[in-house]
């Protein structure tokens, strides 16, 4: 797949291509209602630098023309390589042909996911604890907790509030230190 900005250059030629290939019979489709009510509603328009693909209403929808006229671009400028043939061709001659490797980055080496990381594992200048998400940046260098230091040693509600265990209104849920409030 390559980038095709849409500029009006690059329409112009992708939209004459179209109309060149309708009115020489060398565009093959596969019979599709909706393909053919969009061309039914694409108008080609004559511009000094060539054809452009134009819809009859605003209320139209001819994007689907106007890919068609990009993939026809696309397939003449030879940039449209089916990818099982290229597979095939691999498997058969893999020294002529090889597969191109993965081109993504791995998230370990991408510098925002590292900034991230540091970012989360950083220590409050206060408790010494990681900051994660929730920060203040008071110094370029040093950042301190959001709505105050947590105390770890002090109960939690399931929100990871802290509860005052004293309060009567509040229960201990099986006892494993997760409070709400009685009914």
């Amino acid at each position: 797949m390559a980038e095709f900005p849409q500029s009006v250059p690059n329409l112009t030629e992708a939209s004459t291509n179209l109309y060149e290939l309708i009115k020489g019979g060398g565009l093959a489709v596969y019979p599709s209602s909706d393909l053919d009510l969009a061309i039914s509603w694409a108008v080609a328009v004559e511009t000094p630098r060539g054809w452009k693909i134009s819809k009859a209403t605003q209320f139209h929808k001819v994007d689907v023309v106007a890919a068609l006229g990009m993939a026809g671009l696309a397939a003449i400028r030879g940039t449209g390589e089916p990818a099982m043939l290229r597979y095939y061709q691999s498997l058969a001659w893999p020294d002529q042909f090889p597969l191109p490797g993965p081109t993504a980055t791995r998230i370990e080496n991408d510098p925002a996911y590292v900034a991230q990381r540091r970012a989360e594992t950083e220590a409050c200048a206060f408790c010494k604890a990681p900051l994660g998400q929730n920060r203040i940046q008071i110094t370029v260098d040093t950042a301190i907790h959001a709505g105050g230091c947590p105390n770890p040693d002090a109960a939690r509600d399931s929100f990871g509030d802290p509860v005052d265990e004293a309060k009567p209104e509040l229960i201990d849920i099986a006892g494993i230190g997760a409070f709400r409030p009685k009914k």
